[in-house]
């Protein structure tokens, strides 16, 4: 348990390190793409909002158009609640090319590491990172259902789901991050997966500063997490198992 909240420590430290390590190499147009992602996904998700709040039923003249009408907004309701609620994880899909290569330069920035930095393997990674971050929304959501069946049968532990909801989430948060790494370490997903049970206290930290950001008004935490998480997840894995030591590296 004591591990546990040091490495929980770890994760939450070194986004402080991630700030100072993004000003003293100078990589805050690492921001600019984070920015327009969020603001397109406000403006998309308002439109849509507006356009579902107007509906009007009296222009429905038949039981055929009824249903035709309730399903399309049932899809642009569906779409709404995908850009309001889960879009940490749009970040992560969308910006997964990004995070992949700023992994990559932070790692090459603190050790001197680089990697073999051909298109097929950069492909790959962007691969894995896409298959990680659609692998973690299906188990989380998986885990909330799962979840809210219970306290269907266990009525005392209702007051729990919050709490519990919101650490399910920073680990796979966390998670997403640590792979990053961990496929430069030549892991696959099961070893991966090992690693980062055994070090979930970091991962938890690491995803509960990047969830705690998106609370911040009116989304201005979706420019800053994804860069400073990948970052701060980049340099506590350095503390963690010393990327200097990483057989697969060579030195630049």
């Amino acid at each position: 348990m004591k591990d546990f909240f040091s490495l929980f420590w770890l994760g939450i430290r070194t986004y402080k390190d991630a700030i100072r390590f993004v000003g003293n190499n100078r990589l805050w147009h690492f921001f600019i793409p984070p920015l327009i992602l969020s603001a397109l996904i406000l403006w998309g998700t308002w439109a849509l909002d507006q356009k579902i709040s107007k509906i009007d039923f009296s222009e429905v003249d038949s039981l055929r158009e009824l249903i035709n009408y309730l399903m399309k907004n049932l899809i642009l309701a569906s779409i709404v609640m995908m850009g309001y609620k889960l879009r940490k994880y749009i970040v992560f899909i969308v910006l997964s090319p990004m995070l992949t290569h700023l992994s990559l330069k932070t790692e090459l920035l603190i050790t001197g590491n680089t990697y073999k930095s051909d298109w097929a393997q950069f492909w790959k990674d962007i691969k894995r990172a896409l298959r990680i971050a659609t692998g973690n929304f299906i188990l989380e959501y998986s885990i909330f259902a799962a979840w809210y069946i219970f306290i269907l049968f266990v009525a005392d532990a209702r007051p729990l789901t919050p709490f519990f909801l919101f650490a399910v989430g920073c680990y796979f948060y966390g998670f997403s991050m640590m792979d990053y790494v961990n496929e430069r370490r030549r892991l696959n997903i099961e070893k991966s997966v090992e690693f980062v049970r055994e070090h979930a206290g970091f991962a938890i930290g690491n995803g509960f500063v990047f969830s705690a950001m998106f609370f911040i008004p009116y989304d201005i935490g979706v420019i800053f997490a994804p860069v400073l998480a990948v970052i701060a997840g980049t340099i506590g894995m350095h503390e963690i198992v010393d990327l200097n030591k990483n057989p697969y590296a060579q030195k630049d």
